[in-house]
């Protein structure tokens, strides 16, 4: 998820911007990557075992993926089409 939704910033952000919008999702991701950590390691110690915590953690992820889906479906996100119009897209020399 965290390279698509990287690629997706890339070109929908403006490059005078872009590496702070970029940092900002980063560090958004890895403290919800440590919070989901601990909080599997509290539910671990609590009695609650490793397959339980894999599916609940299944179960929120496929609430999340229904939810973006539907949203993407109706074209409410920055994915939609037109929405990347009028951007031009640079490339280093030498590249094809």
């Amino acid at each position: 998820m965290e390279l698509n939704s990287t690629l997706l910033l890339q070109s929908l952000v403006r490059e005078d911007i872009l590496g702070r919008v970029l940092a900002i999702e980063f560090s958004v991701a890895s403290v919800f990557e440590a919070m989901m950590s601990y909080t599997a390691g509290r539910m671990g110690d609590t009695g609650i075992g490793k397959h339980q915590v894999a599916l609940l953690s299944g179960i929120v992820r496929g609430v999340v993926l229904s939810i973006w889906s539907v949203y993407h479906i109706y074209a409410k996100g920055a994915a939609r089409m037109g929405s990347i119009k009028n951007r031009t897209f640079h490339s280093e020399p030498g590249l094809v």
